[in-house]
């Protein structure tokens, strides 16, 4: 039975491509079984986000954020763009560009710092270590009565 184009990459993913044994043009091998496969990712999407880290730049320093700071910084700027994407707004007011690549740029950021970067973690730790309280199989109605005025 002959693969599809879809099925054959996503074997060749698994497998490796090629034939090391063989002289045939077109017949070069790899093996990148359990690598990322970036030819899976939607790379139109990162102008924007490369449009942030250079305004970032900018303003700051190339590559300040490595530095490190609390995670509750990137953290705080994620909540931001998201609320005022949320409501309606498209593009950041002060850098014109897009509130969900500055959401994109800020989770990288977090990602990095929960890799090369521990002592950042400055979430709350009055719950435990898991920082939060264990509400089991509750929904948000059994913790919060939603009749209940604010």
């Amino acid at each position: 039975m002959t693969k599809s184009g879809h099925e054959r990459h996503l074997w060749e993913t698994k497998k490796g491509v090629g034939d090391v044994d063989s002289d045939a043009r077109g017949s070069g091998a790899r093996y990148n079984c359990d690598k990322p496969d970036y030819s899976m990712m939607p790379m139109h999407l990162f102008d924007e986000a490369c449009m942030v880290w250079t305004y970032g730049a900018v303003k700051y320093k190339r590559w300040n954020w490595a530095k490190g700071m609390p995670w509750s910084v990137p953290f705080a700027c994620i909540c931001r763009h998201m609320f005022a994407w949320y409501r309606g707004e498209r593009n950041d007011k002060e850098s014109g560009l897009s509130h969900l690549a500055h959401v994109i740029c800020n989770l990288m950021m977090l990602i990095h710092y929960e890799r090369f970067f521990p002592e950042g973690d400055d979430r709350p730790t009055m719950f435990g270590k898991n920082h939060m309280p264990d509400i089991g199989d509750k929904t948000i109605n059994d913790i919060i009565d939603p009749h209940e005025t604010i």
